[in-house]
């Protein structure tokens, strides 16, 4: 007679550790497995094949415990992020002609499905400028109530020509740092 003492294992497909969108939609994929003894149980906050919550901000963590058929417990966790989807309102490739001497960014926070989710008692605060120099920048953005959305004057003396993003966090839960590309000419 074998004696078992060995933990199942367990696989987690889905979700895995990266940041998703707000109600972005993500099915839980896992297994267990035990070669000696058989699983027992396999389980985890939602069903294999259910939606996994994208509804909340913030860091999530995704755990399935199983035990096998000589009661030896396994556990095994990821952890995901929610946060906005950034829905520009300008072609970051195509900067403005001429002399100009900011570039405009404009946008607007939205969920996974691109619904439009600003508003003004939600603040959006640069910290800098990076790509082919890193400088840094705070100018707040502003809530235009004709955007819907937010905007923002880069002013590019002092860059040099090359593909650059703002970084910028969002007020509230979402703890991730964001990023409005654009290009100086």
């Amino acid at each position: 007679m074998r004696l078992d003492s060995v933990a199942p294992s367990i696989t987690i497909t889905s979700p895995t550790a990266s940041t998703y969108l707000l109600n972005q939609p993500v099915n839980a994929a896992y297994s267990c497995s035990d070669a000696t003894s058989g699983v027992a149980t396999c389980a985890g906050p939602v069903a294999g094949g259910s939606p996994v919550n994208t509804s909340t901000f913030g860091t999530h963590t995704f755990t399935v415990n199983a035990t096998d058929v000589a009661a030896n417990p396994s556990s095994r966790s990821v952890s995901y992020s929610v946060a906005y989807r950034i829905c520009l309102l300008y072609d970051p490739l195509n900067p403005p002609r001429g002399g100009n001497s900011t570039i405009p960014i404009r946008l607007r926070i939205c969920d996974a499905n691109g619904a439009n989710l600003s508003s003004p008692n939600i603040t959006l605060t640069p910290s800098a400028i990076t790509g082919p120099a890193t400088v840094p920048f705070t100018t707040p953005f502003r809530y235009d109530p004709r955007l819907a959305g937010y905007i923002v004057n880069v002013p590019t003396r002092g860059l040099t020509a090359g593909n650059y993003n703002l970084r910028f966090t969002i007020s509230g839960a979402d703890t991730t740092t964001h990023v409005a590309p654009f290009t100086v000419r």
